[in-house]
């Protein structure tokens, strides 16, 4: 459902620099999504060096209340870790495909107001895995990220006025 009177969060891009490069090395800079809907997803102020499982990684955001999202500057994958960071999981297959999925997603909302019913959410659901399907098939699988996005709008954990 789409009401023009909702404002909606605007998709736009932001350039990090990595905070502590190290000694001799020129810090690293990608562009990233600012964020997206609710606390699927914001950008840090800056990119933070991170090891999990014994990769150097990116972090450049976090998602829900302890989540970090990644990039492995070696594979060129968006990755995401748990508060634990003991392992990481695909959330896209690059920073382009990530990219693409973030200004989908927010281009699909609003997705339905509270209390409406559950074929409004179902079907709200189907357009962003549709659309992530579409842009990045790798990055749609039981489990995944954006799996467990599509199905927290299904069951209405994205009505409007609950997020804004």
């Amino acid at each position: 459902m789409n009401n023009s009177n909702t404002e909606s969060p605007i998709f736009a891009m932001v350039r990090l620099v990595e905070s502590d490069p190290g000694k001799g090395t020129a810090p690293i800079a990608i562009e990233v999504p600012r964020g997206a809907v609710g606390e699927v997803y914001r950008a840090a102020d800056s990119l933070e060096r991170t090891e999990v499982d014994g990769h150097s990684l990116l972090k450049f955001g976090s998602t829900g209340a302890f989540g970090s999202v990644l990039f492995d500057a070696e594979s060129g994958k968006v990755l995401e870790t748990d508060r634990e960071a003991r392992e990481t999981a695909l959330v896209n297959s690059s920073l382009e495909h990530f990219s693409a999925c973030i200004e989908s997603f927010i281009n699909a909302f609003p997705f339905y107001e509270s209390g409406e019913d559950d074929e409004e959410a179902e079907e709200a659901a189907q357009g962003i895995e549709d659309a992530i399907i579409r842009i990045d098939p790798d990055a749609y699988y039981e489990g995944s990220f954006w799996y467990e996005v599509r199905w927290s709008v299904a069951i209405g954990d994205f009505a409007t006025e609950d997020l804004y």
